[in-house]
């Protein structure tokens, strides 16, 4: 029997678009996150996912617009900040995706979410790739990422074994 699309339910909605966003029709995902936006526009769920297909489509214009309008929404919610930080990372921003990164990383721990840990990764990352790199700072976060149990690359574990050396 063929899924009948006529829930007003938000969350269904934003469900479907993680569906079809794993299964490449990003269309239909994009269209799903509309639908749940014109039901609930103050549920930031569909705005951040929204982000991540535009970063997928390297359209870093309107993945930062969706996690800006995210924040507004609830600037009290870690993914909105932490979807900045990705956008800036990936445009190579990294003073601006440290800033936003550390605010997400902020929230998590209130919140005592498990994706600390991949904000510190994160920070770990941008600092060590700022200009010049803030090494002791990218050696603080990763190794707080791995004491919170977040795999590291053999790169990065090699990068910490360097650090620990001097």
């Amino acid at each position: 029997m063929p899924l009948k699309k006529t829930t007003t339910n938000f969350n269904s909605w934003d469900n479907l678009g993680v569906c079809y966003r794993r299964t490449g029709q990003i269309d239909k995902a994009i269209q799903s996150y509309v639908t749940s936006i014109k039901i609930n526009p103050y549920n930031i769920v569909p705005y951040t996912n929204l982000g991540l297909i535009h970063i997928d489509l390297k359209d870093y214009e309107h993945a930062e617009l969706f996690y800006r309008v995210a924040v507004e929404v609830d600037k009290d919610h870690p993914e909105g900040y932490y979807g900045l930080g990705l956008v800036y990372q990936n445009m190579g921003l990294y003073d601006d995706a440290i800033k936003n990164y550390l605010i997400a990383a902020e929230l998590y721990s209130k919140n005592n979410s498990p994706f600390l840990a991949d904000a510190y990764a994160a920070l770990g990352f941008n600092y060590s790739n700022q200009t010049p790199p803030n090494n002791s700072l990218a050696v603080k976060y990763y190794q707080k990422a791995k004491n919170l149990g977040h795999p590291l690359s053999p790169e990065v574990e090699s990068f910490l074994k360097q650090a620990s050396e001097r």
